[in-house]
């Protein structure tokens, strides 16, 4: 495990992909609902109903990082199945996480809880950059929530 990080990424048979030390550093998280889940209607009296269907409420997953060499990310198909150990706190009211979450992750507050989530999601982008004659390269990582 690399100590640089607390991401996490298995594939749907369990191998964990590697990430080497100095692959992954001051990762760029953004974790944003999918606005597709999403379903707000006018009625007729002009106000704004939620429709959403709670099956829906679901995750786009951006991870990014500048480095100075590519982790092994450029054989991960896009549309692969992958599990994600975000490293990201998530906090929300109640007392227990409202999703899967890394074993140990979880504190609960007065009505609230923190966790890191767990995300079975599947790769839709996987772009990498440099600069030649330069030690230094991008890698971003998107992600669709399952």
């Amino acid at each position: 495990m690399n100590e640089e990080t607390e991401l996490r990424i298995f594939t749907e048979a369990g191998d964990e992909i590697p990430i080497p030390e100095g692959t992954a550093r001051f990762i760029s998280v953004e974790l944003r609902p999918l606005r597709e889940g999403v379903a707000l209607e006018y009625d007729v009296n002009g106000t704004l109903v939620n429709l959403s269907d709670p099956a829906f409420d679901k995750f786009s997953l951006s991870l990014s990082s500048s480095v100075v060499e590519l982790p092994a990310f450029a054989d991960m198909a896009l549309g692969e199945l992958f599990t994600v150990e975000v490293p990201l706190v998530l906090r929300e009211r109640g007392s227990s996480p409202s999703r899967p979450f890394v074993v140990g992750s979880s504190i609960a507050g007065a009505g609230w809880v923190e966790y890191r989530p767990v995300l079975s999601c599947r790769l839709s982008d996987r772009p990498f950059s440099g600069t030649e004659g330069v030690a230094d390269v991008s890698w971003t990582l998107e992600f669709l929530e399952a």
